[in-house]
Parts: C-alpha cells; structure tokens; sequence
C-alpha cells in the first residue's frame, strides 16, 4: 500500500470523498486534453485495442484477472511511451510526479475541511 492510500484510510468518509471527486475532476481534465487531440484519440485506440478491451483473456479468478489486465495494460502504454522516445520516460516520471502532488493536495484540503467542520 502506498503513503497516500495509507493516508486515505486515515481520512474521514467525508474526506475520502472530496479527495475522490478532486482525483476525478483531474482525470476529466486530463481526459478532456489527451481526447481533443486526433493525436491522443489514437493513443487510447490503439491502447484499447492491443490490450484486449472487447476480448475476455483471463478466465480463472475473475477479480484477479481483472487486477492483473489493468497492470499490464498500464506497463503497456509506459513500455510503448518510453520505447518512441527518449524524452517519454522522462515525461512519465513527470506524469506520476504531477499525480502525486495532485493526491497531496486533495488530501491537504480534505484534512483542513474535516478538520474546520470538527470531523478531524
């Protein structure tokens, strides 16, 4: 488990859902960016398409399978993207940086209003 699901679990049900909904107000974002490019739109095509979305590829223990089919999708792209070019590993780590300065902030702010409404 990671430092920031750690400190999730610490935050009130309140909490957890304000952090949720500002990690899904980024994604929306970040979505918004990537598909408005025809660039981007081929990205998640191909990403789609090679890593089995309208196939089933696993099929004893469905949550596991689940669980692992999002892993290796996920190695996939960052396998693909550092491979094109040398700069995209070096974005990559800049990606989760900025994805973990994200969470911080959404759980900074879920804390302090937790803590104004005397949930803390």
């Amino acid at each position: 488990m990671s430092e920031i699901d750690n400190r999730r679990l610490a935050m009130s049900d309140a909490g957890v859902a304000r952090y949720e909904a500002k990690m899904r107000e980024k994604d929306l974002e970040a979505f918004a960016f990537v598909l408005e490019d025809r660039r981007g739109r081929w990205l998640v095509a191909r990403f789609a398409q090679e890593n089995f979305r309208d196939r089933t590829t696993f099929r004893a223990d469905a949550e596991a399978g689940f669980r692992e089919g999002k892993r290796a999708a996920a190695l996939v792209l960052f396998q693909r993207m550092r491979a094109a070019k040398e700069r995209f590993g070096q974005l990559l780590l800049l990606a989760e940086a900025e994805l973990w300065a994200a969470a911080e902030e959404a759980i900074r702010q879920a804390q302090k209003e937790d803590e104004d409404s005397g949930r803390g």
